[in-house]
């Protein structure tokens, strides 16, 4: 084709199809209900999926597979027991976020320790740091079992071994949410109660919003600590996420109201009954349709997180 006839081309309007990936990142009219537009994702060639797509696909997820719905029930079930061994005599309302993704369940895991020891003691520090450790492990098999099944292929032992590699990053995510609640305790009283409780969702919000990808991004890349934390917070600073508003989503769900709808929550008893035990269950289906949520919202958008930090707008 001569020089003039491709000119003529560009002159008028001519434009290559769109390739497969360009077609994948364009928003979809019909994705988003009308009354949920202003939770799509933002404007431009963002890969972002919408939130709504993000919490359906994972509660679809989590919803078909055997395991992501046996294993955190048997997690919460060990871990009340174990608790019940060292003291805990309650309230039942502790079942509703014992599956609760980091640092919501990081924060009760310092109010457990608490409550069977008592505040500034040496063993409930032992004991909170106990908890994280196991809650650490256990996200770790769950995020494992929840990538492979959104890569199509659902191995157990496959999510389990690649799970269990993630296990330090998850650690530090639990050490940092561990660390920003023992700040906004010394910090918030200072604002006044007004503000004291508003404030510890926002704290909470904020370790969502940076760290939320930390799972995927350990389990699928198998890089470093250090360097994963760095890619989960590039990729939460890229425009079109609307990844702040899913993580105030997730901590307005999850705390408190999630734990005020727990049956017969003020009970003081070491033996639930049956309606609370099936409502922990549906509960943790929550907390691991949202982490899977957040591990569906990295994978779509991992190949575009930026090897260096994205530069503010002025």
């Amino acid at each position: 084709m001569s020089k003039k006839r491709r000119k003529g081309k560009a002159r008028s309007g001519y434009r290559s199809p769109p390739s497969a990936r360009e077609v994948r990142a364009a928003p979809a009219d019909s994705e988003v209900p009308p009354l949920l537009g202003w939770l799509s994702r933002g404007s431009g060639d963002s890969g972002w999926p919408s939130i709504p797509r993000s919490l359906a696909r994972g509660a679809l997820t989590v919803g078909s597979s055997p395991a992501l719905l046996l294993v955190p029930f048997l997690f919460v079930f060990a871990a009340w027991v174990a608790l019940v061994t060292l003291g805990l005599e309650g309230p039942v309302l502790l079942l509703a976020n014992m599956a609760a993704v980091p640092p919501v369940g990081t924060f009760f895991d310092l109010a457990i320790g608490e409550s069977i020891f008592g505040q500034a003691s040496l063993v409930a520090l032992t004991v909170t740091a106990g908890l994280i450790i196991a809650r650490s492990a256990f996200f770790a098999v769950v995020s494992g079992l929840i990538v492979e099944a959104l890569e199509g292929a659902p191995s157990a032992s496959a999510g389990l071994r690649r799970g269990s590699r993630a296990i330090p990053a998850l650690l530090a995510v639990n050490v940092i949410s561990f660390s920003a609640i023992l700040a906004s305790r010394l910090i918030l009283p200072l604002l006044g109660p007004q503000f004291a409780f508003l404030g510890s969702i926002l704290v909470l919000a904020a370790v969502v919003y940076y760290l939320a990808a930390v799972p995927a991004a350990a389990i699928r890349e198998g890089r470093g600590v250090q360097e994963t934390l760095r890619r989960s917070a590039r990729a939460a600073a890229m425009p079109g996420s609307r990844h702040l508003i899913l993580s105030v989503i997730y901590v307005f769900v999850a705390y408190p109201p999630l734990i005020l709808f727990t049956p017969h929550s003020n009970e003081l008893s070491v033996n639930p009954f049956l309606a609370t035990w099936i409502y922990a269950l549906v509960a943790a289906f929550i907390h691991m349709s949202f982490l899977a949520a957040f591990c569906y919202r990295w994978m779509a958008i991992e190949p575009e997180v930026p090897a260096q930090p994205v530069p503010r707008r002025r």
